[in-house]
């Protein structure tokens, strides 16, 4: 069964803070850690960390529909979040002033993990991610059909260092 909250039922600025390390679902499922190694990489979009800012969107019985501030929406535990109204919008993410060099060397020889964002384990597009926000300072969507909107086209012999190719 697909869940889905339609954009016109979204809560309207509803923030809060993750309680723990979480996986980001495509879909609401309390089964999620009793799934098998492969079950669970499919459902998982990508990861959200501890303290994390997040927007909460909508909620289907104990999960709730959120969005990151690199604009990924899924699903979490509604336990797992902490709502405050002090909160009124994201945070702005450190700039970590990372060389490449020094980026690709902390990450080579990292385990793949379809939906991973952390040195236990990262996916291709959570890569390009971090690397644009932690050597470039610019934050690109999780998922790498959206980063491919976000570029233009050029032709093969005009690409420079740091382009994405799709």
């Amino acid at each position: 069964m697909t869940v889905f909250i339609d954009k016109k039922d979204w809560f309207d600025k509803k923030y809060g803070r993750l309680l723990s390390h979480e996986h980001l679902l495509n879909q609401p499922n309390p089964d999620f850690h009793q799934s098998t190694f492969r079950e669970r990489e499919l459902m998982r979009q990508t990861e959200c960390f501890i303290n994390e800012v997040i927007q909460v969107l909508g909620t289907h019985q104990t999960f709730s529909l959120i969005r990151k501030y690199d604009a990924t929406i899924g699903w979490l535990p509604t336990l797992s979040i902490q709502i405050s109204d002090d909160i009124q919008s994201f945070e702005a993410h450190p700039i970590l002033n990372t060389k490449p060099e020094l980026f690709l060397k902390f990450w080579h020889g990292k385990n793949y993990i379809l939906g991973g964002l952390t040195e236990d384990g990262i996916d291709c597009s959570g890569f390009t991610q971090r690397y644009f926000q932690e050597v470039h300072y610019r934050i690109l969507p999780k998922n790498s059909w959206d980063q491919r909107k976000l570029g233009q086209s050029a032709d093969f012999k005009d690409l420079k260092n740091h382009d994405l190719v799709f």
